[in-house]
């Protein structure tokens, strides 16, 4: 029997959790990984620090207890030691291509359960291209270019159930579910594509009408994004707009109580207080 997992909603990044080490690591779209303690996490242990976009996904590996990798909208992963309390690498997978485009975001991130080093998947918003990396026991990772798989669109989801098999959900009726088996040796990786009739779960589930209703329910990552906007120039724009491009002459408003007939309000000048 199969032990499978994957997910056809994203999940939403206002609240992602992950128990590790006894700690709760929850993110939001403020940039910042929290580490709470448990079972008391209005007691905050730690911030970390570094990201400069929302966090998209957090994931602890299993071989590897006191880490936790976090997926950014800035484009890039972190992997973070939640016992030495520190930064142990960073990873960029996209760049921003023009200065009017954004940064493609990481939505998400599969860890391999049984290898070391650990196998890494990474999707990025937008992308029909899975890239792939090692992460080492150090931290550290590498890139794994010739084991990066080929998707026909961007997929909704992936995941690694606990035999390693990468499981890929897709907006396409045709193959809505696909299924990879991964190998590594000696730092080799490879993937290799499983058919109907090399895994019965997949036949079993291969089907549009489980996931259909997802169609039309992905997540608006640019919703989470900053945006920037000049409060100045809107400013300027609503004051002339009341005032005139011209704006009001030297003693207009004087002039307009002459003419309504009122007097000019008088002016008093008090005398100072005499010193005790």
């Amino acid at each position: 029997m199969y032990t499978h997992c994957f997910v056809t909603f994203p999940p939403s990044p206002i609240m992602i959790k992950v128990l590790c080490k006894g700690l709760v690591i929850t993110c939001d779209r403020d940039e910042k990984v929290r580490a709470s303690n448990y079972p008391n996490c209005y007691n905050i242990d730690r911030f970390y620090l570094g990201h400069t976009d929302f966090i998209s996904v957090l994931r602890c590996p299993k071989q590897f207890s006191a880490m936790v990798l976090s997926g950014s909208g800035d484009g890039s992963f972190k992997v973070w030691d939640v016992e030495q309390r520190r930064l142990l690498h960073t990873e960029v997978c996209a760049v921003q291509e023009g200065e009017e485009e954004d940064v493609k975001a990481v939505t998400q991130l599969a860890l391999s359960h049984t290898t070391i080093p650990v196998m890494v998947v990474v999707a990025l918003e937008e992308s029909p291209e899975l890239l792939t990396y090692l992460l080492y026991e150090s931290g550290h990772t590498t890139p794994c270019p010739e084991a990066n798989i080929i998707l026909s669109q961007p997929p909704w989801s992936c995941a690694f159930d606990w035999s390693d098999r990468l499981w890929v959900t897709l907006p396409c009726e045709t193959h809505p579910l696909e299924c990879y088996a991964l190998s590594v040796n000696v730092g080799q990786c490879q993937f290799t594509k499983l058919f109907h009739e090399d895994s019965p779960v997949l036949g079993a589930l291969c089907k549009w009408d489980i996931f259909k209703g997802a169609v039309g329910n992905e997540m608006d990552w640019n919703s989470l994004r900053k945006q920037a906007f000049d409060n100045v120039e809107m400013y300027m724009a609503q004051k002339d707009e009341r005032m005139g491009k011209k704006g009001p002459s030297p003693g207009g408003a004087l002039e307009q109580v002459e003419e309504d007939g009122a007097k000019p309000p008088k002016i008093v000048k008090l005398d100072p207080l005499p010193e005790s």
